[in-house]
């Protein structure tokens, strides 16, 4: 197709028109849905061109705002290009104008940006730890304002203080917020203790325990010394303290124990406190001196503390206001004798231990030198292996009845029949303070073996000869005959001598040492053979029975007694048990006592004066 020049620069600038209205479209402005084409324009100022047909203009041109101006140029018939030129925008919002084509209906929306907002805080409310805050803007060039924004809460702001404890007070620590006060923690601290030593000054050194000041002391140790007195706790100013009192408010305190030694003594002692005195009854007044409590007994020796029974020689025996009194009796035993006084320090005990302090009193009475027992002794026969002198005879006495010519002046007389024995009574002195008849017995007689007729034996005296002898003054008349005083006879040798003498007499009851019971109408005796001559002859420390023929029962010692089964046929007429089965010291008989242990005639005198004897009377 020829064209002429004119047609083609139409058609060029036409296709250069779409071209750039493709591009200006393409880059400043896009076509809505609703036909509205958004230009925009920079806040600095600025244009945007496009291209559009000239059958089209823009219809509200004389509305447009001032700081929008709008130029076209022609660049062909059908086709003209608009610059849209915007100042610069000294807001801070965006503005826009819309700029209405006739025949297309199409808007163009030119928009120019704004500077946007320049806020500053006009108005801020700090947050807290406990509340949230707050701040509000607006624009310098605007004074538009917004809302705010919430400002988050702060952290606590902590602090630790402490106040520090004292002996007298407590303290504390505490972390603390500075804003609101809230704990984190507050605790207490306990008020300083004070060191407490107590210095025992008794070899065990020192302890040390921890207290609160103004308070009582929560301990108080207990120490002992040996041979002290503990006296308290004090200061090393001399300052006494007790426990009650309150503990200083001070770091520590050092009490020292104070210790008294202690001193027990006898003071005023009459007699002295290694005494002797002589056979008279008496009196002892011992004063004590002790800085502590102290207690006494009886002991055995100055060597022991262990308590014994009071001897039966004292009597009265008291302490008060410090001082011990006792009275003793007149010692007639024919001995010396001794006893013993433990004083101790502490509680009562039989046995004081060893740390206890101890000091002794001894007493040493002597015996009555010048006491006698005018004393006769009848034998019905005298043993073989003693001649028959008189020297011989003292012996005889001296061993077999521990009687001293010293203690006991003894006459010794044989008798063998009735003659003899009612001779010799006649001729002794009118008074007599012992007589002691030795023979062979029966409850109704005193007999004497027959050589020629050994089953019938010589009558020495029988109950119905007693009242026919001479009148005599006499205190104590023993019997030894075996059955002489035998309990089962209303009438037996022990009475008729007593009612005779009204005497005390002591004589063998055959009942009581063997329990053995016989009939009324039969004397103890009757033959050798009999068993009751057999079971007579059993020994007192065994259950064996002696025959006649046994060499043992030919000198049976009836020169000692058995405390165990004698009577006493007192001045009262009462009858009266010799010993409750006890021996001299006051223990339980046993065989082996019975068999071993002996009353000599002297020891018999004192027991029976010293009341050693029971009432066996309903």
């Amino acid at each position: 197709m020829n064209l002429s020049k004119a047609t083609k620069r139409a058609i060029l600038s036409i296709v250069a028109m779409l071209v750039l209205v493709a591009g200006i479209l393409q880059s400043s402005g896009t076509a809505s849905a609703a036909g509205v084409v958004e230009k925009t324009i920079s806040c600095a100022g600025g244009s945007v061109t496009f291209s559009y047909t000239t059958q089209a203009s823009i219809t509200n041109l004389s509305s447009k705002p001032a700081w929008l101006s709008v130029s076209s140029k022609l660049n062909s018939a059908t086709s003209v290009t608009y610059t849209i030129s915007a100042s610069a925008n000294p807001n801070c919002g965006s503005r826009s104008f819309d700029l209405y084509f006739s025949g297309t209906g199409e808007t163009y929306r030119i928009t120019q940006y704004g500077l946007g907002h320049s806020y500053t805080v006009y108005e801020k409310t700090p947050a807290t730890c406990t509340s949230y805050g707050h701040e509000c803007f607006k624009c310098s060039r605007c004074n538009s304002r917004t809302q705010g924004n919430q400002l988050p809460m702060a952290d606590h702001s902590y602090k630790i203080k402490r106040v520090e404890p004292t002996y007298t007070s407590t303290g504390y620590e505490k972390k603390y917020c500075t804003v609101c006060g809230k704990e984190a923690y507050n605790k207490t601290l306990a008020k300083l203790k004070v060191s407490v030593v107590f210095e025992k000054n008794n070899g065990e050194g020192f302890e040390t325990k921890s207290m609160e000041a103004g308070k009582a002391y929560s301990y108080w140790p207990s120490v002992g010394r040996s041979g002290y007195i503990f006296k308290g706790w004090q200061t090393s100013s001399g300052k006494k303290v007790v426990q009650t009192d309150k503990v200083p408010a001070q770091s520590s305190i050092t009490l020292y124990a104070q210790w008294e030694k202690i001193s027990l003594k006898f003071s005023k002692c009459s007699p002295g406190n290694n005494a002797s005195k002589d056979y008279k009854s008496g009196s002892v007044s011992l004063s004590v001196t002790c800085n502590t409590d102290w207690n006494y007994h009886f002991v055995g020796s100055a060597s022991s503390s262990k308590k014994i029974t009071r001897p039966d020689w004292v009597e009265q025996e008291s302490a008060k206001n410090g001082t011990i009194t006792f009275k003793y009796k007149q010692n007639d035993t024919g001995r010396d004798r001794t006893l013993y006084l433990c004083v101790y320090t502490g509680k009562k005990t039989d046995n004081p231990a060893s740390d206890r302090i101890k000091i002794w009193y001894k007493l040493t009475q002597k015996a009555r030198s010048d006491v006698h027992y005018n004393s006769v002794l009848f034998i019905s026969e005298f043993i073989p292996e003693v001649s028959y002198n008189k020297n011989d005879v003292n012996k005889y006495v001296e061993g077999k009845y521990s009687v001293s010519s010293s203690k006991v002046d003894t006459k010794t007389f044989e008798v063998k029949n009735k003659d003899t024995f009612k001779s010799v009574w006649s001729k002794m002195p009118d008074k007599q303070d012992v007589v002691v008849i030795n023979t062979h017995g029966e409850p109704d007689r005193f007999i004497t073996s027959n050589a020629n007729n050994p089953t019938k034996p010589v009558e020495i005296l029988s109950t119905s000869d007693v009242n026919s002898l001479a009148s005599k003054e006499i205190k104590i008349i023993i019997l030894l005959g075996c059955n002489t005083g035998h309990a089962d006879y209303t009438t037996n040798m022990a009475t008729e001598f007593r009612k005779k003498f009204n005497c005390t007499v002591i004589a063998p009851d055959g009942t009581d040492v063997y329990n053995h019971q016989v009939n009324s109408n039969n004397y103890w005796y009757t033959a050798a053979s009999t068993m009751e001559w057999n079971r007579w002859c059993i020994n007192a420390g065994s259950s064996r029975i002696l025959s006649e023929y046994d060499s043992e029962a030919e000198y049976y010692p009836w020169d000692w007694f058995h405390s165990y089964g004698w009577l006493v046929y007192s001045k009262d007429g009462k009858i009266k048990k010799y010993s409750q089965k006890s021996n001299i010291s006051g223990t339980s008989i046993t065989d082996k006592d019975l068999d071993e242990r002996r009353l000599t005639v002297y020891e018999m005198l004192n027991r029976y004066n010293n009341n050693k004897i029971y009432d066996l009377s309903k």
